[in-house]
């Protein structure tokens, strides 16, 4: 009934898959869930010229959804909390833009996972994105409440950065955004998104936006010797400044520039650092912390239990923290799937 009525379709699938594009520095694909160490779905490699194929993009973009029309699920899909069972538009329409089309950072954190080649990685060229988005918007193929999210690599020193970000701003198709970012280079584009975003009629409460809404920046200490070991590089006092004068762009009612604690096992996982690091977030005018665990330890601790409960105590300690300073407090991935696999645990705390 619905799919005659309105071109909908009642069955299980996910936003990425139906309506989403990720722009890799190594391909194009369907999502940008990376779960238990699979790889995203992937669609179509970078051409030899350096380029995406927007065409076989879209025609394996289809058969995807095809597929999932039939109750076919892709094996990569097995294990992701992503697909549910709900009613899909036929139309296709990009409603999830993920661009990690930048490999080359300005840092160079221990725990990303192209730490020991980020020389080599940062050597490799940014693949063009702005021809490809210019056709879908040519074409009316994005929505207008689309979802920008940018990643890397460090997206505000993209070749195209500045570019795109106009390019979506000026013909109105964020809907929301969510950026990325080391913080070290300043970018009034990033402005231009907190102030754009301020306009918008329809914000979203901001009691519960996005997780991966706003300008994201990992800092994860709250002192310059932790910083300079974390990060590969003394940039301590400048991030810090550019995250106040981001904030200094939001309105009084805005939390759209959030500061991340990655927790890092035995070098800045004292609760005397985290709260070095909420005061320095307090004097910046922040008013939203992220917590997040190392990604590479949780994956080879999943099933230690008493590992796993042991940083269920820290992290309850950090909450409590946060709501002394006054400040929001949302959780990534890896401790939301930890809270839930410890979930009376982590109540009785």
């Amino acid at each position: 009934m619905f799919e005659f009525l309105f071109g909908e379709k009642e069955y299980l699938s996910c936003d990425w898959l139906e309506y989403g594009i990720h722009f890799c520095y190594n391909g194009i694909f369907n999502c940008c869930e990376f779960i238990h160490g699979k790889n995203y779905i992937p669609v179509a490699g970078v051409n030899y010229n350096n380029t995406y194929d927007f065409t076989t993009f879209f025609k394996e973009k289809e058969k995807a959804r095809k597929n999932m029309r039939k109750g076919i699920i892709p094996k990569r899909c097995i294990g992701c909390n992503k697909p549910k069972v709900g009613l899909w538009s036929k139309k296709l329409q990009i409603k999830n833009i993920a661009i990690s089309s930048v490999a080359k950072c300005n840092s160079d954190c221990i725990y990303c996972p192209n730490h020991r080649m980020r020389k080599q990685i940062n050597k490799i060229k940014d693949v063009p994105v702005y021809d490809f988005l210019k056709k879908c918007i040519d074409g009316k193929l994005i929505s207008t409440d689309c979802h920008i999210e940018w990643g890397g690599g460090e997206p505000t020193i993209a070749d195209e950065f500045d570019k795109i970000s106009y390019l979506l701003l000026e013909n109105h198709l964020i809907g929301d955004f969510g950026i990325h970012s080391s913080g070290i280079k300043f970018s009034e584009v990033l402005v231009k998104y907190i102030k754009e975003w301020s306009k918008k009629e329809y914000r979203k409460v901001m009691d519960d936006p996005k997780l991966s809404h706003g300008i994201i920046i990992s800092v994860d200490c709250g002192s310059r010797e932790l910083y300079k070991k974390i990060k590969s590089f003394d940039n301590f006092d400048k991030v810090w400044e550019n995250i106040t004068r981001y904030c200094s762009a939001q309105a009084d009612y805005q939390s759209d520039v959030k500061v991340k604690y990655i927790v890092i096992p035995n070098l800045n996982d004292t609760i005397e650092e985290f709260e070095k690091f909420l005061k320095k977030a307090i004097e910046a005018k922040v008013k939203w912390v992220i917590i997040d665990i190392e990604n590479q330890w949780f994956s080879i601790n999943i099933n230690n239990e008493e590992k796993l409960k042991q940083y269920i105590v820290i992290i309850k300690t950090m909450e409590k923290l946060c709501k002394e300073y006054g400040l929001k407090q949302t959780y990534y991935s890896s401790f939301c799937y930890l809270i839930d696999k410890y979930r009376d645990f982590y109540d009785s705390v």
